[in-house]
């Protein structure tokens, strides 16, 4: 069996429960700058941030690049509107906003340093595909940020996404898993 047959994505979670993802007790929870220095995320970073829902990171991603660009795309029409709102009044300058598939990336080829996913892979309907599209607009070392949870993201789902990568020659350069969750960076070759 292959790989991506093993994928099983996940219903896109809802603009209208965009609260949820960025509500107070979230970032109890949530280290932000823990969370983006992990990913190694640097000052002049050009980053692709995949399914920014209603923009829990992208502000900080934006603050931490300058003058860097953060792209922050995402499927939903809701979640771009959502984010756009809540980051308004911060007056970012660097911040460009997308409604776009992960499979098909509105961005030229070796566009960006880094990609960051945060519990948005599990919503991909064609993996192969999106990994495809982000090695193609990464550069040349240019690294892939993965972190899930094992609410909706599965060994078998994580598995899969270690092989598909494999196979599009990103080449793992770290990972560790807790009993809630799975990171891994991903460098370009």
């Amino acid at each position: 069996m292959l790989p991506e047959d093993k994928w099983q994505p996940k219903v896109l979670f809802s603009a209208r429960l965009a609260f949820l993802l960025a509500t107070p007790l979230r970032r109890l929870f949530t280290n932000r700058a823990k969370v983006l220095s992990w990913a190694r995320i640097r000052v002049g970073d050009h980053v692709l941030e995949l399914g920014p829902g209603p923009g829990f990171f992208t502000g900080h991603l934006a603050k931490k690049v300058a003058p860097g660009l953060v792209y922050a795309l995402d499927v939903q029409t809701g979640m771009i509107a959502k984010a756009k709102m809540r980051l308004e009044p911060e007056g970012l300058a660097n911040v460009r906003f997308a409604v776009g598939d992960a499979e098909c990336l509105p961005l030229n080829p070796g566009a960006v340093d880094k990609v960051f996913a945060y519990q948005v892979l599990e919503e991909v309907a064609d993996l192969n595909s999106a990994i495809s599209e982000i090695k193609r607009v990464l550069r040349p070392k240019g690294t892939l940020a993965i972190i899930q949870y094992w609410f909706d993201f599965t060994p078998t789902m994580r598995d899969a996404l270690k092989a598909i990568a494999a196979a599009h020659g990103l080449i793992l350069q770290e990972e560790s898993s807790t009993r809630l969750s799975w990171k891994a960076i991903y460098e370009r070759d």
